[in-house]
């Protein structure tokens, strides 16, 4: 993936170790470890909806353009983070990743966090204080509405998809509040669908990525419900769902069904962008159309590591020993 420029990835690393830093923040035993991921190292992997509206700005600000200008912009990408800090944390509670219920509290601070960055970078009005709820709302509309089809075998299929579109609808806050700064909210009438099928294509590869944690915790997504075969309203345990679920890395009809979905999404996100859209862009969607057409051997090989790898775990083996390898190492 590229990176955005050093200069804001290291700003945004310094100022979320200034807010853990900020009592009551600093006073929490889970805010003291050092902040993951270090989005000031040259090797962290920067989100799409954080390089998004880096390289819009990038592309549209004059050579000339003042300091003050770039401040706004790493205002609004503070926002963006903090804001994605909120919803991460009581994502992180409803998975019971986390138990003390403190925890929603700091996800609260997150939000002051966020809403005092966009006044910071002079994009409160009320137009955009409204495109800010909205998205917020469609977040935790899409979460809840995901969850509840994820929660037994088979519901989740293809045309449920763009609700990850609505899940990621906060990601859009940042990139319209630079169209907003530039004076290019035109631009939205392709960045908004751009970032959809974005959200579509990430979510499709984290759940292949988090596939042996979700069917432990019952979570039966797209991928999943494609690997396993899953039937609508079929029981079977876990033990059942991850031996199914490995066996179908082999079965090409259901690993094309992953990545069919895969290539509409890439394919759809790259019509949408214009040929005078940033250099960067263009080869951040060349890249993901790679990385859809190498999917089937990446399963396949996943397939028999998963069910046949004297190291990697297998069916009835216990928890304890070692997890298959990633689908999508280092992603």
């Amino acid at each position: 993936m590229i990176d955005a420029p050093a200069r804001y990835r290291a700003a945004l690393q310094t100022r979320w170790e200034e807010t853990l830093l900020r009592p009551p923040l600093n006073e929490l035993p889970y805010t003291r470890p050092t902040p993951k991921p270090d989005l000031a190292t040259s090797t962290a992997v920067v989100p799409s909806w954080l390089q998004l509206p880096v390289w819009l700005h990038e592309a549209w600000r004059r050579p000339s353009a003042s300091e003050k200008l770039n401040s706004r912009v790493l205002d609004l990408l503070w926002a963006q983070y903090a804001l994605f800090v909120y919803i991460r944390l009581q994502d992180d509670l409803l998975d019971r990743h986390m138990s003390d219920l403190q925890i929603q509290f700091v996800a609260d601070r997150f939000l002051v966090e966020s809403l005092e960055s966009l006044e910071r970078a002079h994009v409160a009005d009320a137009k955009s204080r409204a495109f800010y709820r909205s998205c917020l709302q469609n977040t935790v509309d899409g979460i809840l509405e995901v969850r509840m089809l994820e929660g037994s075998p088979g519901r989740f299929e293809e045309h449920h998809l763009a609700l990850h579109a609505r899940v990621s609808s906060i990601f859009k806050v940042a990139t319209a509040a630079v169209c907003t700064v530039h004076r290019r909210s035109t631009e939205l009438a392709w960045l908004i669908p751009l970032q959809d099928e974005l959200a579509v294509f990430g979510q499709i590869c984290d759940d292949l990525q988090d596939l042996e944690d979700d069917l432990r915790g019952g979570r039966y997504t797209f991928a999943a419900n494609a690997l396993i075969g899953a039937r609508t309203g079929e029981a079977m345990t876990h033990t059942e769902a991850m031996h199914r679920a490995a066996e179908g890395m082999l079965i090409s009809a259901r690993t094309d069904r992953i990545v069919l979905a895969l290539e509409c999404a890439a394919s759809k996100a790259r019509a949408l962008v214009p040929d005078s859209a940033a250099p960067a862009l263009h080869d951040f969607l060349a890249s993901l159309q790679k990385r859809s057409g190498v999917l089937r051997q990446t399963l396949h090989e996943a397939g028999v590591r998963w069910i046949f790898g004297d190291s990697l775990f297998s069916v009835g083996r216990p928890s304890s020993q070692a997890s298959p390898a990633p689908i999508f190492p280092g992603r």
